[in-house]
């Protein structure tokens, strides 16, 4: 099978296809539809901190297991829900460390972060890990492995307080 990149926005990306030809299809299509992907066309998808920003995640997660063959395999991350729900903050101890307060965590739906300099300034989706497992079972899939990457050193370094929260959530799983 050939390699399909579904494109977030309207640039087609020629200049990719002259300089390193790969054999890649770009497209740019609706992440709850998937509606330029064939029917069991595809061996695996790739969703980086996408499902978090789709409203609907069972159409997208319905768009993605049309598309996969059988056996494929989605792997995605999203932010992690326990430490990046609405209204997380930082807080100072009377030690003097920096602990994260997790926020309304079982408040789902879109959120948007009051910090001008925070990831989830744009807004996404927030929620929960029972929501994710719960849509990726009624849609077909079984879970394989699920990861809470430690944040790399680049990130530890900026920001100490991070370095033991896992900043997201690693899903990988099979088209049952």
């Amino acid at each position: 099978m050939g390699y399909r990149l579904i494109a977030s926005n309207d640039q087609k990306r020629p200049h990719c296809r002259k300089s390193r030809p790969s054999g890649a299809v770009f497209s740019v299509d609706d992440g709850c539809t998937l509606a330029t992907v064939a029917t069991a066309s595809v061996d695996w998808v790739t969703a980086g901190l996408s499902l978090n920003n789709v409203p609907d995640l069972d159409a997208a997660l319905a768009a993605v297991h049309r598309v996969l063959a059988p056996d494929g395999v989605l792997i995605f991350t999203v932010p992690h829900p326990f430490f990046e729900a609405p209204h997380a903050a930082w807080t100072e101890t009377e030690e003097g460390t920096t602990r994260r307060i997790v926020g309304d965590y079982l408040a789902e739906g879109f959120w948007r972060s009051s910090n001008r300099n925070g990831a989830r300034r744009a807004g996404n989706q927030h929620r929960k890990l029972s929501t994710y497992i719960s849509a990726l079972m009624r849609n077909g899939f079984e879970i394989a492995a699920v990861d809470e990457p430690t944040p790399d050193r680049s990130v530890a370094t900026a920001q100490p307080q991070r370095a033991g929260l896992p900043p997201f959530m690693l899903f990988d799983v099979r088209r049952a």
